[in-house]
């Protein structure tokens, strides 16, 4: 049975995952692609006299058979690549994996 992630994941994204070695003081990165994610973006005004602005960029990304981890990347298909900066797993109550909840930062 699919989950409701899976059912409006309609974006694919890569994953660009540390794959554990360094080679001139970086990270090694996996790509891990074939990732569907649902994308949520949000604007919050600020309540001072400057006017601040706050975007913000959350991904809901289909089940993944190793979870994601921090640091990593996530590259969308128009290129922009955004730096991972947290991740937390969606169980449904009988603790089957409904996906992740991926926040994000920069966007490059």
């Amino acid at each position: 049975m699919a989950g409701i992630i899976e059912k409006i994941a309609k974006n694919d994204v890569a994953l660009l995952q540390p794959s554990g070695a360094i080679t001139d003081g970086q990270y090694d990165l996996d790509v891990i692609t074939g990732v569907k994610a649902f994308v949520l973006e949000s604007v919050k005004q600020g309540y001072n006299e400057f006017g601040q602005v706050i975007y913000g960029k959350v991904f809901l990304v289909a089940p993944l058979p190793k979870t994601p981890v921090v640091p990593g990347y996530i590259r969308t298909a128009d290129g922009t690549t955004y730096s991972v900066a947290s991740v937390k797993p969606y169980r449904n109550m009988a603790g089957t994996l409904l996906g992740y909840r991926i926040a994000v930062a920069g966007g490059e």
